[in-house]
């Protein structure tokens, strides 16, 4: 059931950042329009003519003729969103990769994680790859492990703003740790579902936030200074991942 819950709420996220997205698209621009005496009009403008006439419609409804020589200057701006300079050029296909860093986080350790991954967009809904990195589950305690896996991610919308999701399953290597008295260390199995926004959708370099839920097994064993008893400790690390990323 909790697995479950985890997953709804990922899941309104996701629908949440479509929705924001879908908004953004609405959004229009509109001509700014200053005269040389110091009057400012907004609105859309609709001609200029052959013989040197602006002909503006205001946003309050009044039709403006003004010629060239009253015109200081006419700009154009966003309305409600920034205005990107340059084409939607997303690299939706062929090879990529990506560059993460996660802050992990439950009700009651933290932890960071960083990853690389390289694989194959063979459109926009469906790349495959891999990658590695290391993770550390709580902070302090030396509980960490090289993850090795296999992922699949997509993006949404051919937009410059997308939702986008990942999917991560493979096995992680839990490392030893002496510093923390940990002798022995196994690994096991990981799943990181992911969902989240991509922005930029240039042809260099795109970033992204997300978040996604990281389970992990891993079992340490440790040996205590003046004693002769050794503590088996056998995890399902689950946390929250708050994610932030590059793609390229």
């Amino acid at each position: 059931m909790g697995i479950q819950r985890d997953i709804k709420i990922l899941i309104a996220i996701g629908i949440c950042a479509l929705a924001f997205n879908l908004t953004a698209q609405e959004l229009k621009t509109v001509d700014v329009l200053s005269t040389k005496e110091g009057s400012v009009w907004k609105g859309t403008v609709t001609e200029i003519t052959n013989d040197g006439y602006y002909l503006m419609e205001t946003v309050s409804g009044l039709n403006l003729r003004l010629h060239e020589s009253e015109v200081k200057n006419v700009r154009q701006h966003w309305v409600g969103l920034r205005k990107y300079d340059k084409p939607y050029s997303f690299k939706e296909e062929g090879f990529y990769q990506t560059i993460e860093l996660s802050l992990l986080a439950n009700d009651n350790a933290g932890g960071l994680s960083a990853t690389y991954s390289a694989g194959h967009r063979f459109s926009r809904w469906i790349g495959i790859g891999g990658g590695t990195g290391i993770t550390g589950f709580d902070m302090g305690r030396g509980k960490n492990v090289i993850p090795l896996f296999v992922e699949a991610r997509g993006f949404f919308l051919s937009e410059k703003v997308s939702p986008y999701y990942a999917l991560r399953v493979g096995y992680g290597f839990a490392l030893k740790n002496d510093v923390n008295n940990i002798d022995e260390a196994k690994g096991g199995y990981l799943f990181n579902p992911q969902l989240g926004v991509r922005f930029g959708g240039g042809s260099a370099v795109s970033y992204y936030m997300g978040i996604g839920l990281h389970l992990q097994e891993a079992t340490y064993s440790s040996m205590w200074p003046f004693s002769e008893g050794v503590s088996v400790d056998k995890y399902l690390f689950k946390r929250y991942e708050f994610k932030f990323g590059i793609t390229f």
